[in-house]
């Protein structure tokens, strides 16, 4: 049985304040707007304020989790890069490290966007064109991240397959199945920013083999 714990509200002013203290951000914004315009990264009717809220909200695990040293870090379905690029920049601003970036998105066109909006905010990062987990299954990550795929129990092993012991995987949800916790520690939190919304849950999983 996951545990959930009461609701954390977070700030997402002090958010930004902390792990994007050279407002990076501002010009990932700017770039991701101009190329939603030729691909579909995010709805077009995704205005200012929902980029933040979303970049607000992939950075929330990050305060949530307290960790600072990622040396790998993985994430599944990038799309428009969230939670992806606000982690990444927390890491080109000094906040936490992280070595190696790898990216998974399937559909081409979108990870084309991505390269060129990574580029654009002089960050580095292997970007995959292809379904999780390709041809590559031989290396480990410290952190993975999943936001806009569905978690499932075949996939929740191939991202187990792909976790350093005592790995971090990040769900941005809550899994819709039981979990085997002789593979994993798995911890649902609850959180809010601002007060503004209903809380959202986001897992921790934590690789015990």
């Amino acid at each position: 049985m996951i545990q959930e714990s009461p609701p954390i509200n977070l700030s997402s002013t002090d958010l930004f304040s902390k792990y994007d203290p050279d407002r990076k951000l501002e010009l990932f914004f700017d770039l991701l707007t101009e190329e939603n315009k030729r691909v579909n990264l995010v709805s077009r009717e995704t205005k200012r304020d929902d980029l933040r809220r979303l970049a607000a909200e992939s950075l929330a695990p990050l305060e949530l989790v307290g960790e600072k040293r990622y040396r790998s870090y993985l994430d599944i379905g990038s799309g428009g890069g969230f939670p992806s690029i606000p982690i990444m920049t927390a890491a080109a601003a000094g906040v936490i490290e992280v070595e190696q970036v790898r990216l998974f998105e399937r559909t081409q066109k979108r990870a084309a966007a991505l390269g060129r909006i990574i580029s654009g905010l002089n960050l580095q990062a292997e970007i995959v064109a292809e379904d999780f987990p390709g041809k590559d299954t031989s290396t480990r990550f410290d952190l993975v991240t999943l936001r806009y795929v569905k978690l499932t129990p075949k996939l929740l092993t191939a991202i187990f397959k792909s976790l350093h012991r005592s790995g971090l995987f990040v769900y941005y949800s809550q899994p819709e199945f039981a979990v085997n916790r002789d593979q994993f520690s798995a911890v649902t939190q609850l959180f809010t920013l601002d007060l503004k919304e209903p809380p959202r849950p986001v897992t921790f999983f934590r690789n015990l083999s």
